[in-house]
């Protein structure tokens, strides 16, 4: 009867600690549906975070681009504003030169004017007779 009972006991005590296993067990596997559900979670975000990500990527590319042109754009002005510059530059330059030499053209003959003016008056002088008097204004006739 004392194995039997011994029998009885190490039964009983094993049924124990099965269902104690068996509640850790479903413990285990509840456990492992909540974790499961908190990786979907997780990759679900990240999915979304990887797409947001993407995209922003692709707008600051698109924006570097756009900045790039800009300033292959900005360059090419300042490049076209620089040749227009040296042309106004060049321009002026002639201009200035061509109206020294006008002035240089317009004072020689200023003095050959002023030279040619003394000589026909000389000549004038030269060729009236001394005792001519000299003609009389009259006032025009009224009428």
């Amino acid at each position: 009867k004392a194995t039997a009972d011994s029998l009885r006991a190490d039964a009983d005590r094993l049924r124990t600690e099965r269902d104690k296993a068996q509640q850790r067990h479903e413990l285990a596997e509840a456990e492992g549906v909540k974790l499961a559900a908190s990786l979907a979670a997780a990759q679900s975000e990240t999915m979304k975070a990887q797409a947001a990500l993407a995209g922003l990527t692709a707008k600051a590319e698109a924006a570097e681009q756009a900045h790039q042109e800009q300033r292959k754009q900005a360059a090419a002005e300042a490049h076209r504003a620089a040749e227009r510059m040296t042309k106004a530059q060049a321009e002026r330059d002639d201009a200035t030169k061509a109206a020294t030499e006008a002035r240089e053209r317009a004072a020689g003959l200023a003095g050959q004017l002023q030279a040619m003016q003394e000589q026909n008056a000389a000549l004038l002088a030269a060729i009236k007779p001394q005792g001519e008097p000299k003609p009389k204004k009259t006032p025009p006739a009224k009428a």
